[in-house]
């Protein structure tokens, strides 16, 4: 059986060698980096308030989730979780969409595993920010944290593969969906002064979102048609074959750093034979922490202390 998500095809694209450490050496790293730890934290609190949780309930919860992280690094990386803790609780905080009560009907996150097309032995497989009915349609809802400005975003998502993806998944299990709504937040524009410690720029943040909601926020529709679906069937397809019959797993340079953030395999990309003590260091192989690392005999491994 073999698994596409919107994560592993996005990574099939960007790059076959990132491909091959992730989903055939199973490899993934161990540090995530703080704009992976905003966004979950942000999900996570978007998702607790789609599932009736208070605002008070929400925001703690986001200050709780970064604590374990803050107390086990350095202060560099202290540094950026500070900031990332304030940026995601002014994120949440100042939303100004918060009518629930616009909405039919309100689905909680979404698990799925369909079908593609004809292909025996294929599944699509992923999972959705929820589902909201409104004005009698069904929209899938997706959060979204972004550098972008509106319109640069809203270019983004008219031809959005998970959009598109997801609308397939939830046709194939009964919901008509239309099109995605998304909850769009800003990334904070604002840099550190020479005078400020980590929390008086954090909170400065903080205070921006709420002084200018009509910068940071938007509440976006994106529709797909029959059209567009099937053409997206017919891309995953011809991805998907071209994996079965893939043996070189060439790398694309040009996305070794991407949004200010070198790519986590970088550090084993550029020798023919990885060191094993770096392999050991910087990644665990699915789930588990690399006790040996041998490119000819395989990976040895032991559970993970997480």
């Amino acid at each position: 059986m073999l698994t596409i998500s919107n994560n592993k095809s996005g990574i099939a694209r960007s790059c076959w060698k990132k491909y091959d450490w992730r989903y055939n050496h199973l490899l993934t790293p161990i540090r995530k980096s703080s704009a992976l730890t905003l966004g979950s934290a942000i999900h996570n609190a978007f998702d607790m308030y789609y599932n009736g949780f208070s605002v008070g309930e929400v925001i703690k919860s986001i200050s709780d989730s970064f604590d374990t992280d803050i107390a086990n690094v350095g202060i560099e990386e202290q540094e950026e979780l500070v900031t990332a803790r304030y940026t995601a609780i002014g994120m949440f905080a100042h939303f100004p969409f918060k009518d629930l009560g616009k909405f039919e009907e309100i689905q909680s996150e979404k698990k799925f595993s369909v079908k593609l097309g004809k292909l025996r032995g294929v599944r699509f497989e992923g999972r959705t920010d929820g589902l909201v009915k409104k004005d009698g349609k069904w929209w899938v809802r997706e959060l979204k944290t972004t550098g972008l400005n509106q319109r640069q975003f809203n270019e983004r998502i008219s031809t959005s593969s998970q959009s598109t993806g997801y609308m397939y998944a939830m046709r194939q299990m009964g919901y008509p969906v239309v099109g995605t709504l998304y909850d769009y937040i800003k990334k904070p524009l604002l840099r550190k002064r020479v005078s400020e410690d980590m929390h008086d720029f954090a909170k400065r943040i903080l205070a921006d979102y709420q002084l200018k909601p009509d910068m940071y926020y938007g509440q976006l529709f994106s529709w797909r048609n029959e059209s567009e679906m099937k053409i997206w069937e017919d891309d995953m397809i011809a991805l998907v074959q071209d994996m079965r019959r893939r043996k070189n797993y060439p790398r694309n340079t040009d996305n070794c750093y991407m949004y200010n953030w070198e790519c986590d395999y970088k550090k084993i990309c550029f020798e023919a034979q990885p060191d094993p003590l770096m392999v050991r260091l910087y990644f665990r192989h699915d789930g588990k922490e690399v006790i040996e690392y041998d490119g000819e005999n395989g990976i040895k491994t032991k559970e993970a202390c997480i």
